[in-house]
């Protein structure tokens, strides 16, 4: 069984996004390690209260005008799995 633990800001994302997280990163595993090997796969997602964990740098907007103004796109969900 695969586990993977997603942790998100409180309230940063709406429901229909969570379950597109889910949705993606199940077809990743199943992929990278195929359904046979690795029939199930469980995703955690958890919002810890804002005040439990500080995130520092820069915000996701300033990140995207950042990426805007030297004319490169925000990477894919399908380009940020090559990293992991």
């Amino acid at each position: 069984m695969a586990l993977i633990e997603v942790k998100l800001a409180q309230n940063a994302y709406n429901p229909e996004q969570k379950r597109q997280m889910i949705t993606r990163l199940t077809d990743a595993m199943v992929r990278i390690v195929g359904k046979t090997l690795d029939p199930i796969t469980c995703i955690v997602i958890e919002e810890p209260r804002s005040s439990a964990r500080k995130f520092e740098g820069p915000s996701t907007k300033t990140i995207e005008a950042l990426a805007s103004r030297v004319n490169c796109p925000a990477p894919t969900f399908e380009e940020l799995l090559q990293y992991i």
